[in-house]
């Protein structure tokens, strides 16, 4: 397995550690969580909405915030499918945040995640590095082989 693998796979783990957290009726959240790779660089990639489910949303000053509440009113939503009553959810987010916001339920801790990952790639990926570059030297040893016969 070459570096670049071994992180994608460890990135897809760390998204699989956010998946466990996350209890979001409709799975949006979970389903939208990815490993892309771009260049050199492995990326995870999920809803913009999985921060507000890290750190919790903060009471809204703006007006035009309200509009974004449908998720909660419609008769179909979260809250109704929670067995909430959605115009108190609404009021209640609107006022005093989310209640992750409000220190009274936890977040995803993602910034947790993010220190467990990097702890083990720090552990883990130098043995990947070394082995690539063994494969590469042992490819180029036998190249350089093959063109003095």
């Amino acid at each position: 397995m070459n570096p670049v693998d071994f992180i994608k796979e460890k990135v897809g783990e760390f998204n699989d550690w956010i998946k466990e957290d996350i209890n979001d009726y409709s799975g949006k959240a979970s389903q939208s969580l990815k490993v892309e790779i771009d260049g050199n660089t492995v990326i995870s990639i999920g809803a913009d909405y999985i921060e507000l489910l890290n750190r919790g949303s903060h009471p809204w000053s703006n007006p035009d915030k309200y509009k974004s509440l449908g998720f909660i009113l419609n008769k179909n939503g979260w809250a109704v499918s929670k067995g909430l009553n959605p115009y108190a959810v609404a009021y209640n987010l609107a006022h005093f945040g989310s209640q992750i916001f409000q220190g009274k339920k936890k977040g995803l801790q993602i910034e947790d995640k993010k220190e467990r990952l990097q702890k083990e790639l720090k552990e883990q990926l130098p043995q990947y590095i070394k082995i690539d570059v063994k494969q590469r030297l042992d490819k180029f040893t036998q190249k350089f082989k093959n063109s003095l016969s």
